[in-house]
């Protein structure tokens, strides 16, 4: 028996975006030191994006209720996305599986989010305006702030050098833009 511990990642978002990319950096970073599995929405890309790293993929349904199953036997488990705290509080109390949550968003959680996370280890806002909001809504959290990482993405200096060469004023937008 191994003593190596086993952490699973809860993403149950069905497109690959700065959550998601986060949750696959975390993964990089960890292969090979933890034994680790990602539980995934079936239909999402980020199992693709794992192929080649040391983790095992469960892809479930997109439902907190149909992810549960998946949670068992686990040492950690860690939230990436807004529905996974529902499925581990739910494992929380099936089996007392301790879990962590990386909140992304700057936005006051649900009643449903918030019941959730005073069940979790511990809360990690990626920024001190969510460690602020979160800590408004229930000083009595768990809670530390880690900033993101930086993504892995190169520039292309031609098309920086062409699109300032045809404008006199650049406005860009990195994120996405809905509700």
């Amino acid at each position: 028996m191994s003593s190596e511990p086993r952490i699973a990642h809860l993403n149950l978002a069905r497109e690959f975006r700065g959550g998601e990319r986060q949750t696959l950096a975390l993964i990089r970073a960890l292969d090979g030191r933890v034994r680790q599995t990602a539980i995934v929405h079936r239909a999402a890309p980020l199992a693709d994006q794992l192929s080649g790293l040391d983790v095992r993929i469960e892809a479930v349904g997109g439902s907190p209720l149909a992810a549960v199953a998946g949670t068992r036997g686990f040492d950690l488990l860690h939230v990436h996305e807004g529905r996974s705290p529902q499925t581990a509080a739910l494992r929380w109390l099936l089996s007392r599986t301790p879990f962590i949550v990386t909140r992304r968003i700057p936005q006051a959680p649900s009643v449903t989010a918030l019941w959730c996370y005073r069940r979790a280890r511990r809360i990690v806002a990626v920024s001190d305006a969510i460690a602020e909001t979160l800590r408004s809504c229930d000083s009595r959290l768990s809670l530390s702030t880690v900033h993101d990482c930086t993504p892995e993405l190169e520039a292309d200096p031609a098309a920086v050098a062409g699109i300032r060469g045809t404008a006199q004023l650049v406005i860009g937008q990195c994120g996405a833009l809905h509700d």
